[in-house]
């Protein structure tokens, strides 16, 4: 699998999904289960509804002008009538009506009014004036109730409405009608003291017409008279008693010509006047007229008020219910688990800090890749004999694994020498000894001579694997209570392989470990041995594996995967490192191969196990186990040199 989000391909989440199908299986039961039971509990939903009519134009009864007319084409209208239905002036009737405030759960709210407003669902029919007044409960015959309460409550409220607004607007008009006939009477009063005080009935045209034409009379003779009297001086003397007369008459006219001017602006003066007053007498008139012709129609509109709403289909009791739909709920809830259980396992899988992967073992240690191993059955063991995979099923998977970690161990070997190697692990439980047993059968299997010694004088377990006794062993050795011919033990279920026990756990391990006996001993042994397996404690735990390093040729280096943290695998390196320790490469144990790319269809177990069902091992229950030297199995080392 890779090791960064980005080179994930489609293959690799699948895998992860299957990997994590449990918590997926189970995140999804969990869901679905608890659903199920909440529904269970859930009562049972109905729903039902009430159909009315909003008329935007009502019948009209006479041809008079409404006061609230509405335009049939105004949206804003039927949007202001469904906000109207569900309006706390309209549901606080229909809970009087009702009593709801006794029934649950209103009888337990704060606000009955709040709740049964989330109770109501006001739905217009599209394409119609028709709107449905939806309710929803858990008692059938209530919630149709209370349906066709707020119909016909609306309705009431509606029509109460409209009368209102004609009675409030009938009163207004008695008012407007009273002050504008005092009004009437005030301009009527002025209009006629004006004519009295004036002498006059009329200021008009006709009048002034007359006056123009005195004016026009005496300018006329005004003119004749100038022309006379200017013919006369010339032809007389200025004393003369024509020119006298002449002079005199002129004068007579230039007054009464003044005089009439002053009488025609007086009249133009007082024509104004006097059609103010006439005009303000008039529009008075004409006002009072309208406005008592407008009360006479809403006098008449009173008692013939008719309703613009009506109930067309009143509620009926539900008898199936709506909800909860318990079925689709569960459904959707064990899909939500389904996506939980998978988003998990993805965060899981990104967010992993534990080493799992080839890839993973590389990046993190830097060091030479020696093999995978799968989890091995009986590993964890704690007492009694523990299973080897290579005795019990040497053509499975997890023995071909071995093989293959035994194969590349040789390959960078050097050929043609014999070899003491170490076997450790940065933490407890990582399956070492396991590794160690499991190798040295392996390499048994060529014809290698090999001796398996168990260091790990604190938790020793080697001598569990191979049915051997825990003493004489090591530990007795070092102290010179065990002879070395005493020491080493034949195992009993593979013929021809040797182990040496750890004995009793000493007081000082570290110390035990470091007497230069043991180091004479290896040296004996090499000269013996094609392999000499040491199984050692884990590094970051004790010391004992650091004194060991520093006797051996090379370090296996062992890893859990899915357990070991890198930062601790990579300390366990460091520590070896530090000492000086060759680290020849690492083995990672109870690997998950489907993990891998290129092993999910290469391990298989039809593959290895399909010619052992055809052939029986001829071997009696607990009878040794003969290994003979494969010819087709010699190591590269060997071939080469050769």
């Amino acid at each position: 699998m890779a090791t960064n989000f980005e080179e994930w391909r489609l293959e690799d989440y699948f895998q992860i999904f299957r990997l994590h199908k449990w918590l997926i299986v189970w995140s999804t039961l969990a869901c679905s289960a608890l659903t199920a039971i909440q529904v269970a509990q859930s009562p049972n939903i109905y729903k039902t509804f009430a159909r009315i009519l909003i008329e935007t134009q009502r019948a009209q009864v006479v041809q008079f002008q409404e006061v609230s007319a509405v335009s049939p084409w105004d949206i804003s209208f039927l949007q202001t009538e469904y906000q109207v239905i569900s309006s706390r002036a309209v549901l606080s009737r229909v809970i009087e009506d009702l009593n709801l405030a006794s029934f649950a759960p209103f009888s337990n709210a704060k606000d009955p009014v709040q709740v049964l407003q989330k109770c109501i669902l006001v739905n217009p029919v599209r394409g119609t004036k028709l709107v449905d007044i939806a309710t929803t409960g858990t008692k059938p015959d209530l919630i149709a109730r209370i349906a066709n309460s707020v119909a016909d409550t609306y309705a009431k409220v509606n029509l109460e409405r409209r009368r209102e607004l004609t009675t409030g607007g009938a009163q207004w008009l008695r008012e407007e009608v009273d002050k504008m006939e005092v009004h009437m009477r005030e301009t009527e009063t002025k209009l006629q003291e004006f004519r009295e005080q004036h002498g006059a009935t009329d200021f008009g045209e006709q009048n002034q017409s007359s006056v123009m034409q005195r004016l026009q009379g005496l300018n006329a003779a005004l003119t004749k008279v100038r022309e006379d009297r200017i013919d006369a001086e010339v032809k007389y003397r200025e004393k003369h008693p024509t020119v006298l007369e002449l002079t005199a008459k002129e004068r007579e006219l230039q007054l009464a010509l003044f005089d009439q001017e002053q009488r025609a602006l007086e009249l133009s003066r007082l024509s104004i006047q006097y059609t103010a007053l006439l005009r303000e007498t008039k529009t008075s008139e004409a006002i009072y007229n309208i406005l008592l012709t407008r009360l006479k129609e809403l006098s008449v509109q009173e008692g013939v008020q008719s309703n613009n709403v009506q109930v067309v289909d009143y509620a009926q009791v539900p008898d199936k219910p709506v909800g909860p739909a318990r079925s689709k709920r569960t459904i959707l809830s064990a899909i939500v688990g389904f996506l939980l259980g998978c988003g998990v396992s993805l965060l899981r899988e990104f967010f992993t800090k534990t080493i799992r992967t080839r890839q993973e073992f590389e990046r993190a240690l830097e060091i030479p890749f020696l093999g995978h191993v799968p989890v091995i059955a009986g590993e964890r063991a704690r007492s009694g004999t523990k299973t080897l995979a290579l005795v019990k099923d040497p053509k499975s998977p997890v023995s071909e694994t071995i093989r293959s970690v035994r194969t590349t161990l040789e390959f960078i070997l050097p050929a043609g020498e014999n070899h003491i190697l170490l076997i450790t692990s940065a933490l407890p439980e990582e399956g070492k000894s396991t590794i160690c047993a499991n190798l040295g059968i392996a390499l048994h299997e060529l014809g290698r001579k090999v001796l398996l010694i168990d260091a790990d004088l604190r938790r020793p377990s080697l001598h569990r694997y191979f049915g051997v006794n825990l003493e004489p062993g090591l530990s007795g050795f070092l102290q010179e209570t065990v002879t070395e011919q005493e020491l080493i033990q034949p195992v009993p279920s593979v013929e021809g392989l040797q182990v040496i026990a750890a004995g009793l756990t000493p007081s000082q391990p570290t110390d035990l470990l470091g007497n230069p006996k043991l180091r004479e001993f290896l040296k004996n042994c090499r000269q013996q041995y094609s392999y000499v397996l040491i199984d050692s404690p884990p590094v970051l735990v004790a010391a004992d594996t650091s004194v060991l390093s520093a006797l051996v040729e090379g370090v296996v280096y062992l890893v859990r995967a899915n357990r070991t943290h890198s930062e601790a695998a990579v300390a366990g390196k460091q520590r070896l490192v530090d000492v000086s320790a060759k680290i020849l490469g690492g083995v990672l144990n109870g690997a998950r191969l489907e993990l891998e790319r290129g092993y999910r269809y290469y391990y298989s177990n039809r593959y290895y196990q399909e010619t052992d069902r055809k052939r029986s091992s001829g071997r009696r229950p607990g009878a040794p186990r003969r290994i003979p030297p494969a010819p087709d199995e010699t190591p590269l080392q060997e071939k080469e040199s050769g």
